[in-house]
């Protein structure tokens, strides 16, 4: 059976269980849902309410007043529970029809569903300075210890239509998922800028995201042609209603009877509201003409066309609380904020009230048309095959952001990039089991709209503001790539490869301080250069008597650098997210006679830097000052799992995921000089957590 065209008339549905050893059977936080969260989307119940304008007037009293007791949903509560086993559940039902004049006619249809919770306990997380020489110890910027629940749904479909009439085919396919987050975090710890001072946060987050893709496509064989098309749209749809944040922190002031007491300040509570859609319209047309065939040769010609038009809508808008004390009890903002704070007797304009902070310049529109064509020529010789071809686009994206905060003046930026891309593809047999491949091609990294949109966005996670770089440039990849394929049977392979790829402009993430305050951004850097081997295959172990056995292994030794100009403040270093080593292995067992299938699953990646630090280069610029990058740490992380299949169409399965359970560490290894003018090196952790062993049993009824 496949998706496209079924074979026959057939229906699956599974159900398992999900536990782990971190969430199931412990006490977990969770602020108030809507009806329909768990079918992953908010119901309405936190969106702003009718009665808030379009922009509230500050300096309205009586608008005020509305808006604060009846513009949202008042609901701070937190709610504690002990978690039921994580749900999944899919169902796909297949169906076709075939007549004796040759119409077939398949259809297939998938749902799929799953809820999850899940926790992140006792999780450091810290941010550093400049290593403290003086006393040889981590110098602080932050450093929180943070307790993060979530709760999870999605909900997917699938829809496959495919009519079939000779030598036309023509398909519908359409794919749906929905997923939902309700998401409450506990942060305490301290912050050391200016002074040292402890701090509590919470923030309340709910998200959803909406995806749709549909295509309509056909194929028709005239003679030695072939001509195929795809008519397609997709929507994309992020909804962040009424996220929620409270900030308190220590009272400094020595000798006041409040001294070392938590406290809220004005501006600390703070609700605001995402919501982004995209459409996304596509054609393509391809045409393929088949030359003939000689004793010893073949070759075809193929031609396309692909158009793409994009829009997106990004808006965001934002509210704070403020208040006038003198109207508020003596102790007001040392109270409890959910329970004491966050009352209705508090509200007013002269008392605790809504204030819209919304700068119109976070929002933006965007708009994307890509054009194409290419040409290829495919060609074989006896033993020896090859594929080349070239690839034109033209892509145009138009930004629209506005230009002030209150009024809804916009400014266009555009993006225009023509590219030729060639591609080259050369085989040669040396037998039936050993190919030889080499691949050259030129591709593209481009831009997305938020990242060359000047819009801010508080990642609460990074304790930080995101924004993207007006500036950012498309990236340019070259990749060459030699590889040797050997094909013992038809169930196994052995592969050995050389890579190699340029990067010209590569994208960047990356931060700017503001005197220990982060804003995230994105930049390019000079050029960087990745290659290494790689091995890949899937071997029986017959040979050496383990009849039902079956080895994997896929492996790589990569190195990477990437290289900025003499202005940058960083230096030459490892591409960012790229690991200098990676194992992935297994061991597989699967008897017919049993019915039983078991497998053990490896893998390890090399650290790999997560985050970039900043290189002092001023007037006597040394180590000592340096800000180093942060890596995420090596784990080893192993897998079992087990299918006993009962009759023909019943089968059971039982997976252990991460059953190590090793913690999950991002480092710095700060280096100085010390007075003797040895070279030193130093750990330190800025982010420590375990996410706990899966546990998954689940039953597959196949009629």
């Amino acid at each position: 059976m496949t998706k496209n065209m079924p074979e026959s008339n057939e229906t699956l549905l599974s159900y398992g269980l999900n536990f782990n050893t971190s969430t199931h059977f412990n006490d977990h936080f969770y602020n108030t849902s809507s009806p329909t969260d768990f079918l992953g989307f908010d119901s309405g119940e936190r969106a702003i309410r009718k009665v808030v304008p379009q922009r509230l007037h500050n300096n309205n009293p009586s608008q005020v007043d509305e808006v604060t007791s009846r513009g949202f949903r008042n609901d701070w509560r937190v709610h504690e529970h002990r978690p039921i086993a994580d749900q999944r559940i899919n169902l796909m039902i297949s169906r076709y029809r075939f007549t004796e004049k040759g119409t077939k006619l398949g259809i297939t249809g998938a749902l799929n569903y799953s809820y999850s919770s899940h926790p992140y306990s006792e999780m450091l997380n810290a941010r550093f300075g400049v290593y403290n020489t003086v006393s040889d110890e981590p110098e602080y910027i932050y450093k929180y210890v943070d307790n993060q629940y979530s709760i999870d749904a999605k909900l997917g479909g699938m829809l496959n239509i495919t009519f079939i009439k000779g030598n036309n085919k023509f398909e519908f396919r359409n794919i749906f998922n929905q997923q939902g987050k309700n998401r409450y975090t506990i942060r305490n710890g301290w912050q050391n800028i200016s002074a040292l001072y402890m701090q509590e946060k919470r923030e309340y987050l709910y998200s959803s995201r909406t995806t749709y893709s549909g295509q309509f496509a056909g194929s028709h064989k005239i003679k030695s042609s072939e001509i195929d098309w795809i008519a397609g749209y997709s929507y994309a749809g992020l909804n962040q209603p009424d996220r929620r944040m409270i900030n308190r922190e220590e009272n400094l002031i020595y000798g006041d009877k409040y001294y070392g007491m938590m406290a809220i300040d004005q501006n600390e509570i703070t609700r605001d509201f995402v919501n982004l859609d995209e459409h996304t319209f596509s054609g393509s047309l391809n045409y393929t003409l088949s030359l003939g065939k000689g004793h010893t040769t073949t070759s075809q010609i193929k031609a396309g066309l692909f158009g793409e038009y994009k829009s997106r809508d990004y808006n965001n808008r934002q509210f704070f609380y403020r208040f006038n004390q003198y109207n508020l009890p003596e102790n007001f903002v040392y109270q409890d904020v959910v329970n004491e704070i966050l009352k209705p007797d508090n509200y007013g304009q002269n008392k605790l009230y809504i204030y819209e902070d919304t700068d119109n310049r976070n929002s933006y529109k965007g708009q994307n048309v890509l054009t194409a064509g290419y040409l290829s020529y495919k060609f074989s010789i006896g033993l020896f095959n090859m594929l080349a071809g070239v690839r034109i686009e033209s892509n145009r994206m138009k930004l629209t952001n506005y230009t002030k905060i209150y009024e809804f003046d916009t400014a266009d930026r555009e993006y225009n990039q023509f590219d030729i891309f060639p591609s080259l593809n050369a085989s040669y047999n040396l037998d039936t089991k050993n190919i030889i491949r080499l691949a050259y091609g030129i591709s593209t990294n481009r831009q997305e709209f938020r990242e060359v949109s000047p819009s801010v966005y508080y990642d609460f996670n990074l304790f930080s503001d995101v924004k993207g770089n007006t500036d950012l440039k498309n990236a340019t990849i070259h990749n060459l790539d030699l590889r040797y394929e050997y094909y013992p049977s038809k169930d196994e392979y052995i592969t050995f490869a050389l890579f190699y790829k340029y990067f010209k402009n590569p994208i960047e993430w990356t931060y700017l301080d503001a005197g220990g305050s982060y804003t995230y951004t994105f930049e390019n850097a000079l050029s960087a250069n990745n290659y290494g081997a790689e091995i890949d295959m899937k071997k029986s172990l017959d040979f050496v008597g383990l009849d039902n056995f079956t080895l994997g292994l896929n492996a790589a030794l990569i190195s990477s650098q990437i290289n900025f100009d003499s202005s940058s403040m960083e230096t030459d270093r490892p591409m960012q997210g790229q690991s200098p080593y990676l194992v992935n292995t297994s061991l597989y067992y699967d008897s017919k006679k049993t019915g039983i299938s078991v497998g053990i699953l490896y893998n390890r990646i090399g650290k790999r830097i997560v985050g970039i630090g900043r290189v002092d280069t001023g007037s006597g610029a040394s180590i000592n000052n340096d800000v180093p990058d942060t890596y995420e740490l090596p784990r080893d992380l192993l897998d079992f799992v087990l299918t006993k299949r009962i009759g023909k169409h019943i089968e059971f399965k039982a997976n252990f995921k991460d059953i190590l359970n090793q913690q999950v560490v991002f480092a710095q290894y700060p280096r100085f000089e010390d007075e003797d003018g040895n070279i030193n090196k130093r750990k330190q952790v800025s982010k420590s957590f375990r996410p706990g062993t899966d546990i998954y049993i689940g039953l597959q009824i196949t009629f």
